[in-house]
């Protein structure tokens, strides 16, 4: 790893309503070349479809990241192996996830992974569902 390192963030789009992305979510979001989502079994990306009605990704390398229950473990590493890879080549990659980043958040296990290979990581607080309901 030489050179400047990317950093990887943990980007929070809230519980469904594109309108409750922080501002600084949508200034990650622009400014991030690389968007990583987590992909359901079904192939649904519920989180990055959110993110793409409030953000405009066109032009952006999109990574999919498997929450296969079966082999997670496995799936994170994974995960953490094909973020390091633009990472290293100095581009900053954001990771969007429903509702908080520090809550229930696939993020954290990549993200986790990734701090323990020295890589630099930020989480982007968001609107929990629960907090909105409250609401």
């Amino acid at each position: 790893m030489e050179g400047r390192l990317g950093v990887f963030y943990g980007v929070s789009v809230g519980p469904g309503d594109p309108e409750l992305l922080t501002v600084k979510a949508c200034r990650v979001l622009k400014a991030c070349p690389v968007i990583a989502a987590p992909q359901s079994q079904s192939g649904e990306q519920l989180a990055l479809s959110i993110a793409g009605q409030a953000v405009d990704l066109d032009g952006k390398t999109l990574l999919s990241l498997s929450r296969d229950p079966e082999v997670l473990e496995v799936a994170w590493e994974k995960n953490a192996d094909l973020v390091a890879a633009y990472l290293d080549r100095g581009a900053d990659v954001a990771m969007v996830v429903l509702g908080d980043v520090s809550t229930y958040s696939t993020y954290c296990y990549v993200m986790e992974r990734l701090k323990q290979r020295g890589y630099p990581t930020q989480m982007i607080p968001g609107v929990t569902s629960f907090a909105a309901i409250a609401a």
